[in-house]
């Protein structure tokens, strides 16, 4: 999955921020996005060789109006990509101000946005009452095939101006979302949500070198940063530290891999490049977990992540800051982590830290892969839109602007240089977003196969898919069959 462009890169190499001094804090990393001083002033000038296709056109002062998602507890749920009221001096800020900026002055159309918690809920009574109330919706993936379903949101195929073979879409992500050829949510440069929720591994360099590991980024240049090796890197370093004969990460105990949630497992399963469900020739999903490598993956990962002498999750403590204290406190090899989670890192940790992708199953997979996770966000258009072309023309302006303001202001200067401060971890971050993989389990059957994997191995630490396979598969493929039908049935 191509996630950047070479062209872009070629105007942002960036010099790396000076090593970080830790606070201590004891914030958990799930942290917001646009938490920099406002004294930074940076700006992203970039250039591009493909030309945005769309007509000269004056809308008139025409609103474009978005749903997004608001969650006042934990702001990093919250779309924080859509518009902003002004400039501040932060970067991914005014870079978002000044793209809209942009578009009003050349199409004479503003950007607006009305964020809430419950977005379906919002969506559902707007469609059923026939407001136009939104031009576009995003929704996180644990609800957007609900929307779907419901007939909430339209196919984009259909509409015009939006063309896929751009750059500031992505091609991969829509051959795996889109369903009986029809395309009813997808993702551009314009998101950053599905970004910043994307798997990252977090390492401690000092705990490395002082056990002597290796270089993990030699290693992943060289193919070989694989599962087997990862596995006796958290053996070799966890340990019973206060000697009780009892690991516990609240006591703290050195463990290998400390894990944000139980999605943990899965996120090192899509490193091996698994996911639940994959297509056929004629766009249709379908249920495909039996080969031999599948299994093979699914064992290793529950060896690597099921063993609590040197692994832990979250949600067996019941308390989801566990894994942030015990990295930040220098008692965890690796984290399961966010890119937005590097700015906490960057403030509070005390050693030298880098980022790494999840490792492959073996040397000959080709690639290394990310699991975009259950919150990450993908956009549609409402079906009560009142002017479908008008979504459509805004969604290709505002992705085609994204490439070169907001996308390499979140990217390559939040991400890149002021969260992590160093070439190798940049380098890294490369490697994860160009093989970020999207389940489509995980968007349509929440609570139904992909069940099995997220929750029911991770938290028994016994593997026992094979007869959850079996007990369970007719079901899922009879799921599959009326999904396939719905969505063949809808915007007719």
């Amino acid at each position: 999955m191509k996630f950047w462009k070479t062209t872009v890169l070629a105007m942002l190499l960036l010099a790396m921020l000076l090593p970080l001094a830790g606070c201590g804090s004891a914030e958990s990393t799930e942290t917001a996005q646009n938490d920099a001083p406002a004294e930074e002033t940076e700006t992203v000038e970039t250039e591009t060789e493909v030309a945005c296709d769309l007509p000269d056109t004056d809308w008139d002062g025409r609103n474009f109006h978005v749903l997004g998602y608001d969650d006042g507890t934990y702001t990093q749920f919250t779309n924080f990509e859509i518009c902003v009221e002004e400039a501040n001096g932060e970067v991914v800020n005014d870079a978002i101000f000044n793209r809209n900026l942009g578009i009003d002055e050349q199409y004479n159309a503003t950007v607006s946005q009305n964020l809430l918690t419950d977005i379906v809920g919002s969506l559902k009574s707007s469609v059923m009452a026939g407001d136009a109330l939104y031009d576009c919706v995003f929704i996180d993936m644990r609800n957007i095939g609900t929307a779907v379903l419901q007939g909430y949101l339209l196919d984009m195929n259909a509409l015009p101006y939006m063309d896929f073979t751009k750059p500031w879409w992505n091609p991969d992500v829509n051959a795996v979302v889109s369903v009986e050829d029809r395309l009813f949510f997808t993702t551009s440069d314009f998101s950053l949500r599905d970004k910043s929720r994307t798997y990252i591994l977090t390492y401690n360099r000092d705990m490395v070198n002082n056990h002597a590991l290796g270089d993990p980024v030699a290693l992943v240049d060289e193919g070989k940063w694989t599962m087997d090796l990862v596995r006796q890197w958290t053996e070799a370093v966890s340990q019973d530290a206060d000697g009780d004969g009892v690991m516990d990460p609240l006591k703290n105990d050195v463990y290998g891999i400390a894990m944000d949630s139980y999605n943990g497992f899965t996120a090192f399963l899509a490193g091996c490049g698994e996911i639940c469900w994959t297509k056929d020739d004629a766009d249709r999903y379908t249920l495909d977990m039996t080969g031999d490598r599948t299994i093979s993956a699914i064992e290793r990962v529950t060896e690597l992540t099921c063993n609590t002498d040197t692994a832990f999750y979250c949600n067996d403590l019941n308390d989801w800051s566990a894994s942030g204290n015990s990295f930040r406190g220098g008692y965890a090899l690796f984290m399961t982590s966010f890119p937005h989670s590097l700015a906490t890192l960057s403030e509070s940790c005390e050693f030298d830290y880098g980022v790494i992708p999840f490792p492959k199953y073996d040397e000959n997979q080709e690639k290394y892969n990310a699991l975009a996770d259950l919150w990450c966000m993908m956009f549609g258009v409402p079906a009560c839109a009142g002017d479908p072309a008008f979504s459509a023309f805004m969604l290709e302006a505002l992705s085609y602007s994204s490439m070169t303001t907001s996308l390499p202001a979140y990217y390559e200067i939040s991400c890149k240089k002021k969260y992590t401060y160093d070439e190798d971890s940049a380098r890294m971050l490369d490697l994860i977003f160009d093989g970020i993989l999207y389940d489509p389990a995980m968007i349509y059957n929440f609570n139904g196969f992909y069940q099995v994997l997220c929750n029911t191995l991770p938290s028994t630490k016994k593997n026992t898919f094979v007869s959850l396979h079996e007990s369970s598969s007719v079901s899922e493929q009879k799921f599959i069959s009326k999904l396939l039908d719905t969505a063949a049935e809808l915007n007719q």
